[in-house]
């Protein structure tokens, strides 16, 4: 799921019918776990990309370092280095600029953005019965009821 389709369905979801507040109030638990289970298929996908994001660091160390194995470069299906290995003090530079490593970084940030989002959503659907009680308070208010 992609950011802006999670955003699409927090937009409606997000919604409080002033109108029916007690089938708002049963609603919140249902938000709550439907939301829960993307925060945790959106966290085990990052979890995913973190491994695989290890792994590549491994692979460009290997293959800038020249110590990757013909076999291992046809897996990846990349081309053997031409030029002499890269300097240990260099590496780094190398690796950020790999365009294989960029593309990984932008996929965790996506990741970590998804996960940050459907945790903030949480926030509020855990604080979706305070706001339900704000608006019977502010009704009562309003129609000269409590005090």
């Amino acid at each position: 799921m992609n950011i802006e389709a999670i955003l699409a369905e927090w937009e409606v979801d997000c919604d409080i019918n002033q109108t029916d507040l007690s089938t708002e109030s049963r609603r919140t638990p249902k938000l709550h776990a439907k939301y829960y289970k993307m925060l945790v298929h959106e966290r085990l996908r990052l979890r995913d990309l973190e491994i695989k994001k290890k792994e590549l660091f491994h692979d460009l160390h290997e293959y800038y370092t020249g110590d990757m194995s013909e076999e291992r470069l046809k897996e990846l299906d990349w081309e053997p280095r031409l030029t002499s290995k890269v300097l240990k003090s260099e590496l780094p530079i190398h690796i950020d600029a790999d365009k294989t490593w960029i593309n990984m970084n932008c996929k965790m940030v996506v990741q970590q953005e998804k996960v940050t989002l459907l945790e903030d959503i949480i926030k509020v659907i855990n604080n979706r019965s305070f706001h339900i009680n704000n608006i019977i308070s502010w009704e009562k208010f309003r129609n000269g009821i409590g005090g």
